[in-house]
């Protein structure tokens, strides 16, 4: 494993991260200098508790939030002459506090305890934290024998009102750090080839006028994304008969949850896709697709940028950080809580590594964001004053400055294996690249035209996603026949 020196000054907030090309984990360590005291509680009586600052772990855009907790609890001893008694031992806690999945697992966890001025370590034996699955908002205590719990308990009694240095080494899965992931998964090695055939039939049969999709309104066709509505979930029965009709299925809720996922990216990309050439373009679609109430489609709007954003930050020296910018701004607009998390979680990072002085940079990026945010309000009717622009870029910056925060002073050792090169940093950088693992992303894959061209005119009109000949799709009047289900 590849670690980065530190920097000789160190301060309240120091995580370093490394990477380990052997068993594919991710290695952090969170320096914690702590003043440990007491606090009054209710009775009178008073207890050692210290919370740290919460503290972010990122790598390609994904983030995982934590803190650790040092406090006394009350424990029921063996029972002696006199019975079960209780008495107050100190454990020293990791809460999991935010990340994109509900729950994470851990594989490694060590405490050590150091003089805060000479780095020294003060305890013969580490604090160790078993392997174990957190949800969010839990934490996991240390794992001791009794008598080095004894002694880690006496230890901290007798540093009352003393400066502390806890530092906390754990891994985890270089797999939880891949933004991709954590959307449905349309992989071919996980997709069922016979509901991806009948996925790609229907679409075909329904472009070519085969189908077509039955109890179509008069008024859905003053509305596109309503008629995709109906062309969505008409496509979900009918895949999902077909694939019914043909037996060996197994879990009937299995089926319905790969019907929707492999029709919606197939759909997305098939067809909503195909009208989308400029950011104005993409700005309709989110829009279109919300206002259908379609989460499947919505999703896939999030997974195609995040690949657009990992592509571009895997094999160019120089992200675009203002169509990173853009694609902040609308997610916090339409509440895509996953792009959010990429785009801010790259900026910062980006952030980080290029100016010494980000918090003063980020007040300088409001300027930016305004202008970004004036040229989405244009297709959205609930952005049209500069009042709502400014909510809407005031809310992003306060994300990005509590982000930046939490990950101040972050380094990454980079491996061949997670960035597809070599790369080094000099002693005490902040070192942040955000590479990915996605195997969908090739350099040949960057050769093709890029969505949302910098050259696109800001200031043409929005244009709505279509089809050509898009009637002919839908049966109207509404047909009489429906597809037959069998449960």
């Amino acid at each position: 494993m590849t670690t980065v020196t530190q920097s000789s000054t160190r301060e309240p907030l120091h995580v370093v991260a490394s990477t380990s090309d052997d068993d594919g984990l991710v290695g952090f360590q969170y320096y914690w200098p702590v003043r440990v005291h007491k606090r009054q509680i209710d009775n009178g009586d008073s207890m050692v508790l210290n919370v740290s600052p919460p503290f972010t772990t990122a790598l390609n855009g994904v983030a995982f939030t934590w803190a650790l907790r040092l406090c006394d609890e009350c424990v029921v001893a063996a029972p002696g002459e006199n019975g079960a008694t209780s008495l107050r031992q100190v454990f020293l806690m990791l809460y999991y506090k935010e990340g994109p999945a509900p729950e994470i697992f851990i594989e490694n966890v060590k405490m050590t305890i150091h003089d805060h001025n000479s780095g020294l370590e003060l305890l013969s034996f580490p604090l160790t934290v078993d392997a174990a699955d957190l949800n969010k908002g839990m934490g996991c205590p240390m794992t001791l024998d009794p008598e080095s719990q004894n002694s880690f308990t006496t230890f901290i009694h007798t540093h009352i009102d003393q400066f502390l240095e806890i530092r906390c080494d754990f891994k985890l899965k270089s797999s939880l750090f891949k933004p991709l992931s954590y959307l449905p998964s349309v992989d071919t090695a996980c997709r069922s080839q016979r509901i991806e055939k009948a996925v790609n039939q229907f679409i075909e049969d329904l472009s070519t006028g085969k189908l077509r999709v039955p109890d179509v309104e008069e008024d859905d066709l003053n509305d596109r994304f309503a008629v995709h509505r109906r062309a969505f979930m008409f496509g979900c029965d009918h895949v999902e008969y077909e694939c019914l009709r043909e037996g060996r299925v197994g879990d009937e809720d299995e089926l319905l949850k790969h019907v929707r996922s492999t029709l919606a990216h197939k759909y997305f990309n098939g067809v909503l896709l195909q009208g989308v050439h400029y950011f104005e373009d993409f700005v309709s679609l989110v829009e279109g697709v919300l206002e259908a109430k379609l989460p499947p489609l919505k999703r896939e709007c999030e997974r195609f940028i995040c690949r657009e954003i990992m592509a571009s930050t895997s094999f160019q020296e120089t992200a675009d950080s203002t169509f990173i910018k853009k694609m902040l701004l609308l997610s916090e607009k339409f509440n895509l809580d996953h792009l959010k998390m990429v785009t801010a979680g790259v900026l910062v990072d980006k952030m980080l590594c290029d100016s010494e002085k980000p918090m003063e940079d980020l007040g300088d990026m409001r300027d930016e964001l305004k202008q970004i945010a004036s040229e989405i309000s244009t297709s959205c009717e609930n952005l049209t004053d500069d009042a709502a622009e400014d909510d809407l870029v005031e809310s992003v910056v306060d994300d990005l400055q509590t982000l930046a925060q939490r990950m101040r002073r972050v380094s990454l050792s980079h491996s061949p294996s997670i960035v597809g090169g070599s790369s080094s940093s000099s002693p005490g950088s902040s070192t942040s690249v955000t590479p990915t693992n996605s195997a969908a992303h090739s350099p040949a894959a960057l050769d093709s035209p890029r969505p949302f061209s910098p050259s696109s005119p800001s200031s043409s009109r929005f244009k709505r996603v279509e089809l050509d000949n898009l009637d002919d799709w839908y049966v109207y009047p509404p047909a009489p026949v429906a597809l037959l289900r069998t449960h």
